[in-house]
């Protein structure tokens, strides 16, 4: 059976108290902020245990990720597009590859 990186991350990611993170992408693209929610896979459909996250901006942490109009604050990232996070107080870095 394939690691599942989603779970690791989970793991991490909740038991540290600084959040801020720099996650890249797969296409090289950099995003800073925090999660404030994420997706549950499928297990039935061989899913990973988080298939995607929600992250803002660290000013927004607190927020349920949504502006007054109801619009969505940051962005969806799919657990699959990941290729790295890098823990931002400590310079801890995990690949996903």
């Amino acid at each position: 059976m394939e690691t599942d990186f989603s779970k690791m991350l989970y793991e991490k990611y909740f038991s540290r108290s600084n959040r801020l993170i720099e996650v890249t992408l797969k296409n090289g693209r950099k995003i800073n902020g925090v999660f404030i929610s994420f997706f549950l896979g499928d297990q039935d459909a061989n899913e990973p245990y988080i298939r995607r996250w929600h992250i803002v901006e660290e000013k927004y942490k607190m927020t349920l990720g949504i502006d007054g109009f109801g619009f969505r604050i940051g962005e969806l990232i799919n657990q699959k597009d990941i290729i790295s996070i890098k823990f931002l107080d400590d310079n801890l870095q995990m690949q996903f590859e």
